[in-house]
């Protein structure tokens, strides 16, 4: 960012009728990204506080658009759990790509 760039903002900024429009919040963010976090080999549910074993470990709360976490299950049976915040029209365009994606590692012979 340089002074002509940041000059350009405020001038933008400032042709706005209603500057809350411009602000970036968790329902208003609309970036097009994924961010995809995968947290299966962390030992999520080893903790044990004296309770027992942990019925979720993750993220407390995904605001941001586009991200999305893959942890491991609770139930340590080998499935995954899936957090992710995605506007309602792109979630089903994601569960397209995600079962595509996954139908082309049928296709990899594993080496091991």
């Amino acid at each position: 960012m340089n002074n002509e760039y940041l000059r350009s903002a405020l001038d933008y900024l400032e042709t706005l009728p209603d500057i809350t429009v411009a602000r970036r919040t968790p329902d208003t963010y609309q970036c097009p990204n994924l961010s995809i976090n995968k947290w299966t080999r962390l030992s999520l549910y080893d903790a044990d506080f004296g309770w027992g074993r942990p019925i979720y470990m993750g993220p407390a709360n995904v605001v941001h658009e586009g991200k999305i976490y893959i942890l491991p299950s609770p139930t340590d049976d080998g499935s995954l759990s899936l957090v992710a915040c995605l506007q309602t029209a792109h979630m089903k365009l994601f569960e397209k790509h995600l079962y595509e994606g996954l139908k082309s590692f049928d296709k990899i012979k594993a080496r091991y």
